[in-house]
C-alpha cells in the first residue's frame, strides 16, 4: 500500500470542509493520506474528487468513530497492519450541538467530551509505537477560539451536574480546553519519555462548515450562522491552513491559528492560547482521567 520513504498523515474527519481542504495541501506536499472517516461512501466520494486533481496520489479510506472506543482500536488495528510510519496524526474531526440535550458516546461518555478529548487521547495511544518508530512524527489537536475562557470543572468534566442548564455550546468549549490543555500534557509527557513525537494544536478561527448545520441549530440560529458566515468567516481552505502549518513546520507545544482580529480568520500563525491550558496540575489530572475513561488502565 505504502513505499517506505513517502511520509503518511491521518486526518480524521476528513470528508468535511476543513479536513478535505487540509487533504488537498498535504497531497500538494507529496503526502500519503490516510483519511478518517466515519461515512465511507462520503469519504470515497471526496477520495474520487481529490484524484482528480491528484490522480497518482496514494490515498486510503478507512472507517473510524471517534466518539466509540471500539471502533477506534478496530481502525488502529488495520493502520498498523498496513502502514509502518505514521508522520502525521491529526485530530479533526468534531461535534457541535445548539441545544441543552445531554448526549452520551456508545461508551456513556459524554459526547463532546468522547470525540474532541477521550477519542484522541485512546486513538493516539494506540498508533503510539508506529509514532515513536518514525522521526519527527507529529500529534495535532485541532482546537478553537471558545477554548478561551471556558471554566472547565476537573472533577465534573462531562458535566453530568448542570448540563441541561449549561447547554451544549459551553460543553463544546469545555471539551476543546480540555483538548487544548491535553495536547500540552501529552507533549510534557512525551518530552519527560524521551519520545521523538512533536504534539501540536491548532485552530481555524471562524468557519462555517457542515459541522453546524447538523447540530439542530433553530432557525434563529440558522440565520445567525448564515451571517456570521458571510460577515466574519474564513473560507474552508483559509480555515485549513494552521492545522497544515502544525503538521508541516509546527514545533512541540505551538498553537497556530489565524492572526486576524480576535484570531477568527486572516494569515495563519502562531497564536496564544488560553493560559490556564498551560497549567501541568491540570493536564496531569486531564491524562489521568483520559487513561481511566479510554480503559489504558485496564490494559
Amino acid at each position: 500500500m505504502n513505499t517506505k520513504s513517502q511520509p503518511i498523515a491521518i486526518v480524521t474527519g476528513a470528508n468535511g470542509g476543513i479536513g478535505k481542504n487540509y487533504t488537498r495541501m498535504m497531497l500538494d506536499d507529496g503526502y500519503q493520506l490516510v483519511m478518517a472517516v466515519r461515512n465511507a461512501s462520503a469519504g470515497e466520494l471526496v477520495r474520487e474528487e481529490l484524484l482528480k486533481s491528484h490522480p497518482d496520489a496514494l490515498i486510503d479510506v478507512l472507517t473510524v468513530d471517534m466518539s466509540s472506543l471500539s471502533s477506534i482500536k478496530a481502525f488502529s488495528k488495520q493502520v498498523t497492519q498496513k502502514y509502518t510510519r505514521i508522520d502525521v496524526l491529526v485530530h479533526n474531526a468534531g461535534v457541535y450541538f445548539f441545544d441543552n440535550k445531554r448526549r452520551e458516546s456508545e461508551d456513556g461518555i459524554e459526547l463532546n467530551v468522547a470525540v474532541h478529548v477521550v477519542g484522541p487521547y485512546a486513538l493516539t495511544m494506540q498508533l503510539l509505537p508506529l509514532l515513536k518508530e518514525t522521526r519527527d512524527s507529529r500529534v495535532i489537536t485541532m482546537c478553537s477560539t471558545e477554548h478561551h475562557g471556558a471554566e472547565l470543572d476537573l472533577s465534573d468534566l462531562q458535566m453530568a451536574e448542570d448540563f441541561e442548564q449549561k447547554g451544549n455550546t459551553i460543553a463544546y468549549a469545555r471539551s476543546k480546553f480540555a483538548g487544548l490543555a491535553l495536547s500540552h500534557a501529552m507533549g510534557r509527557q512525551f518530552a519527560k519519555d524521551g519520545f521523538n513525537i512533536k504534539v501540536i494544536a491548532a485552530h481555524p478561527g471562524v468557519s462555517i462548515t457542515g459541522i453546524q448545520h447538523k447540530g439542530n441549530p433553530t432557525f434563529m440560529q440558522r440565520v445567525a450562522i448564515w451571517v456570521y458566515g458571510k460577515l466574519f468567516a474564513a473560507t474552508p481552505a483559509e480555515a485549513a491552513k494552521p492545522l497544515y502549518l502544525a503538521s508541516t513546520i509546527g514545533n512541540m507545544g505551538e498553537f497556530y491559528g489565524p492572526t486576524g482580529f480576535k484570531e477568527m480568520k486572516g494569515k495563519a500563525g502562531l497564536v496564544h492560547p488560553d493560559p490556564e491550558a498551560l497549567d501541568e496540575q491540570v493536564g496531569t489530572s486531564l491524562i489521568r482521567q483520559m487513561a481511566t475513561l479510554s480503559g489504558a488502565n485496564s490494559e
